[in-house]
């Protein structure tokens, strides 16, 4: 009985909610016309009066306005009876002045003034209470809008939910009905087919609780709905991860080939400067170093001090050479450790890996800027002793003081240049003196044994240099070649320009390792950032639209994929040619082969992985069509959800018409009241234009007056 009681309720409880608007719309329009006619009202006694003041200019007598009085309508209120009193007042006051006796003395015209007083404070009182009750209106038609707006969305919202709860206690209502007929006709008890919205099947039969039947089509529904979300959501996630490691090898293969082209485009770089450092340097000091005559003390002082700096510079290159190789293999093993720590995410041993990385180039840093003192100081050394030799005319010398120095900075080299070529005229000239000095001088033989002392000084110097070069690692480091007639070349040129070219290569590979390192800190930073947006994006996804959008994403990535293919595929050509260009320069850059060498093995492994993604994708793809049929399914079985939508849509539409259909009396109140104030600001244009005639009719009153006085001032006197 309860179940079939919950229906009548709520269909009353529907049909009043649906009675509630047409109950406002009328008291509303009762409101309305209550305005109107005392709205009216007022406008036919102001035009009466508006009628009669134009109509003729004679006082108005006061029994016009007690009629006025008695016949306006009778309200109980507290106020249109003080309204009442008050008029009472101002026509008791016109009465009094009626009862004046213009023969007692008094004047003739003092009466109509006591009338006119009157009639402006009753005028004025009348315009107060005017302003007041057309104010008091509009504040009660917003406070009567304010209200019956909310009271008639909260009527619709309960309307609205009495209507879906009606629908379904119909619907089960049916349901049950069913499924007792069938029960007492056919003893056919079937609960399996009894799908209930607002009851189940154990508060219908009363079943106990160690009795089971089985469940619902729609529970069952609703649970396979709730796994396969399940299983969708878990899919999503662990295609995220695969798309995220995707991107990670991409990244990886692309830093990879970009540092194998830069790396290239510096060594042919490299390679060409050193060529050209090279031919000039072996101009200069096959220039410099040719056997010329030396007698005087102060030129075997220089080449003395000349040999002593060389060696003691070379000393200092080879040093350095050890010590930057050895720093070289420590940043190359780092630097592998740090490439296999990221591969194998290992977070805290790479973060190590950075923090030593870091001490290192901090110490390189510093290094540089003590090596950047040095060379500013032996720059103002050279300097000095440039001016000194400009100031002092002092010559030059043969030793090979140039190698010293071979700096880097372009204005230096081309001063020493100009150095040099001064120093070469002024020993031409020192040559011309002393071979015109030779003819007079007979010490020919002193001469002599002091030039053979000092080439026997110069061959020993030499080979002590080569001994030392020898030790350092030049094996097939040879210099007896300078002594023959057609020789060209210089070794010891060649051999500190190799030491140069080692000294720029390490620099260039540190400050290439830094750019690395900064490139590899961006990335990641990148990729964090990455990988918290696509955790964000996982949280916060929760609809079938989470399969479209990666499945468009591993297109995006299928076809990012062609292009690094076709990338790697150009990047291999490049590489084979750059190889057999490499070929030539084997025997001087081992370590370099080595390199590319490492970095074929990569890109092999990375071609590796790159075939295993798309393996990886084909299984994607074939994942995707069995998740497109189930998505199929489940919309079919939503189909059947939207006719039950489409029936509530026709009941909002209904509704929203009903609302139209209240905005609308609304709108026609508002523009009532519009209206109204406007034919009020007339009445009240017009009271203003009487009030000027009157001022102006008691001005000629007034005039007149005066010249009445006047008159029998005249015939008193």
């Amino acid at each position: 009985m309860s179940n079939s009681e919950t229906p009548t309720t709520s269909g009353q409880l529907a049909q009043q909610t649906e009675e509630a608007p047409e109950l406002i719309t009328e008291s509303v329009g009762i409101l309305s016309d209550a305005f109107a006619h005392y709205k009216n009202f007022l406008l036919e006694e102001e035009g009466k009066d508006h009628a009669n003041c134009k109509a003729s200019t004679e006082p108005i007598a006061t029994d016009h306005y007690r009629r006025l009085l008695e016949e306006s309508p009778e309200d109980p209120g507290v106020a249109p009876q003080i309204n009442l009193k008050i008029n009472k007042i101002y026509l008791n006051r016109l009465e009094e002045i009626d009862r004046l006796n213009p023969k007692s003395g008094s004047s003739t015209c003092l009466p109509l003034q006591l009338r006119l007083i009157t009639f402006q404070e009753w005028v004025d009182y009348l315009l107060q209470v005017n302003g007041v009750m057309f104010t008091n209106l509009s504040s009660l038609e917003e406070e009567t809008l304010g209200k019956v707006i909310p009271w008639v969305e909260s009527i619709d919202g309960e309307r609205q939910q009495a209507l879906s709860e009606n629908r379904q206690l119909r619907k089960d209502l049916c349901a049950v009905i069913k499924f007792v007929q069938n029960a007492f006709h056919r003893n056919i008890w079937d609960t399996e087919r009894l799908s209930l919205e607002t009851l189940t099947v154990h508060q219908v039969l009363g079943v106990s609780r160690d009795q089971s039947y089985p469940e619902s089509e729609s529970v069952k529904v609703r649970y396979r709905m709730a796994e396969c979300m399940k299983s969708l959501v878990n899919e999503m996630a662990a295609k995220h991860d695969e798309v995220c490691h995707l991107k990670s090898q991409l990244s990886s293969l692309d830093e990879v080939v970009q540092t194998a082209r830069q790396k290239i485009i510096m060594k042919d770089q490299c390679i060409a400067q050193l060529n050209e450092r090279l031919q000039d340097i072996t101009d200069r000091l096959a220039y410099v170093l040719r056997p010329k005559p030396l007698s005087m003390t102060a030129d075997e002082e220089m080449a003395r001090v000349g040999d002593l700096v060389a060696s003691c510079f070379l000393n200092t290159l080879a040093v350095k050479d050890e010590q930057e190789c050895q720093i070289l293999k420590v940043l190359d093993a780092e630097l592998n450790a740090l490439l296999e720590m990221n591969s194998r995410q290992e977070i805290q041993s790479t973060e190590a890996c950075r923090n030593r990385l870091y001490k290192l180039f901090k110490n390189f840093s510093q290094e540089l800027v003590d090596e950047t003192t040095k060379l500013e100081n032996a720059r103002s050394h050279m300097n000095a002793l440039r001016n000194k030799s400009n100031n002092h005319g002092s010559q030059p010398n043969s030793t090979p003081i140039n190698a010293v120095c071979s700096e880097p900075d372009g204005k230096a080299v081309e001063a020493l240049r100009s150095q040099l070529q001064a120093l070469t005229n002024t020993h031409k000239e020192v040559q011309s003196n002393y071979l015109r000095q030779l003819n007079e001088n007979s010490d020919l033989h002193s001469r002599l044994a002091s030039e053979s002392m000092v080439n026997t000084r110069n061959a020993e110097v030499l080979k002590g240099i080569a001994d030392k070069l020898i030790e350092m690692g030049f094996e097939g480091f040879t210099y007896e070649e300078i002594y023959k007639t057609d020789s060209t070349g210089n070794p010891f040129c060649a051999v500190i320009n190799k030491l140069y070219v080692d000294n720029r290569e390490n620099v260039i590979s540190n400050q290439h390792l830094i750019e690395v390192i900064s490139g590899l800190q961006e990335t990641l930073r990148h990729r964090d950032g990455e990988v918290s947006q696509l955790q964000k994006m996982i949280q916060s996804y929760s609809d079938f639209s989470r399969n479209q959008r990666l499945n468009d994403e591993i297109d995006r990535l299928k076809e990012a994929l062609s292009a690094q293919n076709q990338k790697i595929r150009e990047m291999a050509s490049l590489l084979k040619n750059n190889e057999d260009q490499c070929e030539n320069l084997k025997t001087t850059y081992d370590d370099q082969c080595k390199e590319l060498k490492k970095s074929k093995k990569r890109q092999q492994s990375l071609e590796e992985s790159a075939c295993k993604v798309e393996s990886e994708l084909k299984s994607v793809i074939i994942e995707r069509d069995l998740l497109r049929e189930e998505v199929q399914a489940l919309r079919e079985k939503d189909a059947k959800a939207t006719g039950r939508e489409r029936a509530f849509c026709d009941q909002l539409k209904i509704s929203e018409k009903e609302l139209n259909n209240s905005r609308r009396v609304i709108q026609s109140l508002q523009d009532q009241e519009k209206q109204w104030k406007q034919q009020h600001r007339e009445t009240v244009k017009q009271l203003d234009a009487a009030n000027a005639t009157m001022e102006q009719k008691l001005r000629e009153c007034e005039c007149e007056q005066k010249k009445i006085r006047g008159k029998l001032k005249f015939r008193v006197e």
